[in-house]
């Protein structure tokens, strides 16, 4: 299969809220979704990367780097978004919105396109890092249309350390990827990566 040049657009985002996870579970079966929901109107995925390293001197050089991968944090833009999410993730009930209320994670599942094949992607473990907030502007002779940001923090799975599955057509989970999120571990062949610390998902190099 021919390889994508190019990347494009982003549809078909799907929401799989978590309702249970078990730590003591590593065969990739510690966490449970939710029927998932969709996100219509996607506007933008803006997900940085938030990998750091620092480099250890001892012995006059550079004695060993620590690298850590803590996921993405970034943003999720879309046109409106759907009473289920206020519901099952925000905790809002009949439209009343409390302090109280816990804001529940979730899995996120979406479809990128390309100039040969449209990619899938799914987030295993997704948490708000604040409500959205409300936007509303009022009509001028140019007709502008509002939109709703998602600051999002995406870790690593509490269970297995990991943190994403992308697939493309042919690959053994793209054609349910978007409403069945896929064993890490079984897509990996269910074997655990040697770098993947299992309290911080943390590896270290030493330095040549």
């Amino acid at each position: 299969m021919d390889n994508n040049l190019v990347k494009y657009g982003i549809c078909k985002v799907k929401c799989h809220p978590i309702t249970a996870i078990d730590t003591a579970k590593t065969d990739g079966t510690g966490y449970t979704y939710g029927t998932p929901f969709a996100i219509p109107g996607a506007i933008a995925v803006n997900l940085p990367n938030d990998f750091a390293s620092q480099i250890v001197w001892a012995d006059n050089k550079k004695y060993k780097v620590i690298k850590a991968n803590h996921g993405y944090n970034g943003s999720v833009n879309v046109v409106l978004l759907p009473a289920e999410f206020e519901e099952q993730i925000l905790g809002d009930v009949n439209g009343v919105e409390n302090a109280d209320a816990k804001m529940a994670d979730f899995g996120l599942a979406f479809e990128f396109n390309g100039d040969v094949n449209a990619g899938r992607v799914f987030l295993y473990h997704c948490a708000l890092t604040q409500r959205p907030g409300i936007i509303h502007n009022t009509e001028t002779d140019s007709l502008n249309v509002d939109s709703d940001t998602l600051n999002i923090e995406v870790s690593p799975r509490l269970d297995t350390g990991d943190i994403k599955i992308k697939q493309l057509p042919g690959d053994s989970f793209y054609d349910t990827l978007l409403d069945t999120p896929p064993n890490p571990v079984t897509a990996r062949g269910g074997v655990t990566p040697q770098e993947n610390n299992e309290e911080n998902n943390t590896e270290e190099e030493p330095e040549n």
